[in-house]
């Protein structure tokens, strides 16, 4: 990805400095956002993106992204599972 961003700088020089501020900032927020788990589970569950997303644009992070999913969903659903049946209210 830095490759193809640095690239776009040399083709476009008008836009050099716009792509070393982008790159600064990229560098700056990328690894603390993929170390939150917040947005990994939000990436999973975004109707676009989904898991999927992970296997092919970050192909050795997707088995990671799959375990911490479970491992959430796992804690939810032991949470909130419950045997009762919730009643609907009849208009």
């Amino acid at each position: 990805m830095k490759a193809s961003i640095t690239k776009l700088a040399t083709t476009l020089p008008e836009l050099s400095k716009a792509v070393e501020a982008g790159l600064e900032k990229l560098e700056k927020y990328y690894h603390p956002a993929w170390n939150n788990q917040y947005n990994v589970i939000a990436t999973i569950l975004h109707p676009h993106f989904g898991l999927h997303w992970f296997y092919k644009v970050l192909t050795e992070r997707g088995d990671k992204a799959k375990i911490l999913f479970e491992h959430v969903f796992g804690q939810y659903q032991a949470r909130f599972n419950t045997t009762e049946t919730a009643e609907v209210p009849v208009a």
